[in-house]
């Protein structure tokens, strides 16, 4: 009589997955480029208000009449030069396919802000930002990033 170790049932590995089909493949990739376009364009009004704010510092003028028009031109065109570049650095799939893709990550850029600039604001200053800030920027996003998305919906095309 010998013992005889009974093989183990493999799991579910990297090898033995089932394949994804195509209609999976390209919701994932819908998910991603949907994900990635709303972070970029957070991160240009992001940059945007930071450019705003050192060019009111820099010129020494009343706010609003330089770090509004600075803070809007920054943030449009670095989304612009994001979906200009895009394509060129291999990026084809990640284009926005239509106008349900644009409405989403509008939406889902007003969720990445908090999301990003709360973390920021509080390694910046040492102290969580005030809820005001939050609606501000909020405020700030709707007409720029509505603007942003239609300019790059006119280049791609």
């Amino acid at each position: 009589m010998t013992n005889r170790v009974q093989p183990v049932p493999r799991r579910h590995t990297v090898s033995s997955r089932p394949s994804r089909t195509p209609d999976e493949k390209k919701e994932t990739v819908k998910l991603i480029r949907i994900g990635l376009h709303s972070l970029m364009l957070t991160l240009a009004d992001l940059a945007g208000i930071l450019s705003g704010f050192f060019a009111y510092k820099t010129f020494n003028c009343e706010q609003i009449t330089i770090q509004l028009p600075v803070a809007m031109a920054v943030s449009i065109l670095l989304f612009l030069l994001w979906t200009l570049l895009l394509p060129v650095l291999g990026g084809r799939q990640f284009r926005l396919a239509d106008l349900k893709e644009m409405l989403l990550v509008f939406a889902c850029s007003l969720l990445w802000a908090p999301a990003v600039f709360v973390p920021l604001h509080f390694l910046a200053q040492g102290y969580v930002t005030a809820a005001e800030n939050l609606i501000m920027l909020a405020l700030y996003q709707l007409p720029i990033n509505l603007i942003a998305l239609c300019a790059a919906r006119i280049i791609q095309d």
